[in-house]
């Protein structure tokens, strides 16, 4: 299924060019901490990213990473400064097929409280556990949205949630220290030629985690809920 993007003021939910009535925006009812759609199982975009992993521990070992096309609905960009906490997106305005994207990741508290946002988790790309960080691209020339994504075997074993997982933001306070390696900001590659837009969505809803840990996990039950999406940025792949 191919997505259709369209840009608003807030977040919002983007479904696949309809046939029938317009269903490109979902109704503001619908519940934004609901399961994000799948990737496509085909191919990646482009020639598949080269494996970055240094052991089977890590889910980038085996080469599976690459942006794969979404299969539904996808959340777009920010266009306001409304939202609780916003995602500022910086990145390289162009790079080299699979050249890493090296793109960063700011978070700022907007609301008058304390915020607790999560550092990206063995297992966040995945979807085995939240946060997620889902890094989303829209190929100008065609419409279609991907999300950079892992196809293959994993081991079923997760590193624990540590203390120093958890972040908190006094109100106003920005820190661009947050994501961390598991979110795959530095290493996200594209495989082919083009001009494309891209942003992150960070997602936490206290939802159930696969896996099994290594140890203990550090909880609290102060997290932050919620799905908050960065701007866009454009990035010209040569």
């Amino acid at each position: 299924m191919r997505s259709l993007l369209v840009l608003a003021a807030a977040p919002l939910l983007v479904s696949a060019a309809p046939s029938g009535p317009d269903r490109s925006v979902l109704p503001p009812t619908t519940p934004l901490c609901e399961a994000p759609a799948p990737t496509t199982s085909g191919a990646a975009l482009g020639t598949p990213a080269p494996a970055q992993g240094e052991s089977l521990m890590d889910p980038r070992f085996g080469g599976g990473l690459g942006f794969f096309e979404v299969d539904g609905a996808a959340v777009g960009p920010r266009t306001t400064s409304t939202a609780p906490i916003e995602l500022e997106l910086t990145g390289p305005a162009r790079r080299r097929a699979d050249e890493p994207l090296g793109l960063a990741l700011g978070f700022v508290n907007r609301s008058a409280s304390a915020a607790v946002v999560m550092r990206a988790l063995d297992g966040s790309l995945e979807h085995w556990r939240e946060p997620h960080y889902d890094i989303h691209l829209r190929d100008e020339a065609t419409g279609r949205v991907y999300r950079w994504d892992y196809h293959g075997g994993r081991c079923g074993n997760v590193n624990p949630v540590r203390d120093e997982d958890y972040v908190t933001l006094a109100p106003g306070e920005r820190r661009d220290d947050v994501a961390g390696g598991w979110s795959g900001l530095r290493g996200a590659a594209v495989g082919a030629p083009g001009r494309y837009a891209v942003w992150v969505v960070y997602r936490y809803c206290g939802g159930p985690a696969q896996g099994i840990p290594l140890g203990p996990n550090a909880q609290r039950p102060d997290v932050t809920r919620g799905v908050f999406a960065s701007n866009a940025i454009t990035i010209e792949v040569r």
